[in-house]
């Protein structure tokens, strides 16, 4: 079977990364593609049906009709809600990009999905441990990348930097997702309408606040469904 595996990655933590993957996932099922969606590197756990297991990664498996073990989505899972590299040292977690891409290597050849999501953790430049960020892992695993904008105040700072710093190491993003965080923001369309003339990639759809995926053409180019 031929697989499409996109890497998908945010400008921040807490901008709906996990929210808008789930989207994307559940709009795939729609229209009849096996998925799942990965989330390699997770802080944090509560109580869910699956056991104690974190949020994001009951999040994937809920949202994915192709079921993988929740230690397939998430191989490095830490009890604690911080940065992963100071998890990982408090764990005694060995946490590089070479072990991290070997694991979602292993998920993704273990998984029957037509279309794999795997979320990022945090932004693109988050310590995976004193050498390496999540960058380093990005260029290990060379897979297409979409960027999650968390449409507020202060996004076009941080995409455009997003953007700047993958361009500037030979990563083209194939798109990105604007998922509207802020109801009321004024010049909403406007902030995206930016978004579409200054970053490097296309719209592949918006999220209204709270609301399910629109997506575009290119959406519907990358992932296959025309």
């Amino acid at each position: 079977m031929n697989k499409q595996v996109f890497a998908v990655i945010g400008t921040d933590t807490e901008i709906g990364k996990t929210y808008s993957c789930c989207r994307i996932l559940e709009y795939l099922v729609t229209v009849e593609k096996k998925v799942t969606g990965l989330k390699p590197i997770a802080s944090g756990v509560l109580e869910t049906p699956l056991g104690v297991v974190n949020s994001d990664s009951y999040a994937h498996y809920q949202a994915s009709n192709v079921k993988l073990t929740i230690d397939k989505i998430t191989p490095f899972c830490f009890k604690e809600a911080i940065a992963p590299h100071i998890a990982a040292i408090n764990e005694d977690v060995d946490l590089n990009s070479a072990i991290i891409a070997d694991k979602i290597n292993f998920s993704i050849a273990a998984s029957e999905a037509e279309i794999i999501i795997v979320e990022g953790v945090g932004g693109l430049m988050v310590p995976l441990n004193y050498q390496e960020t999540y960058l380093d892992l990005l260029k290990r695993l060379g897979l297409p990348i979409i960027l999650v904008v968390g449409v507020k105040l202060g996004c076009l700072n941080h995409v455009l930097l997003t953007n700047h710093v993958l361009l500037n190491h030979g990563l083209k993003p194939v798109g990105f997702i604007a998922n509207c965080l802020d109801e009321a923001m004024p010049y909403l369309v406007e902030n995206i309408a930016t978004l579409e003339k200054m970053l490097s990639c296309d719209l592949l759809a918006t999220i209204n606040y709270g609301g399910g995926i629109e997506p575009t053409a290119k959406f519907n180019q990358v992932f296959g469904l025309q």
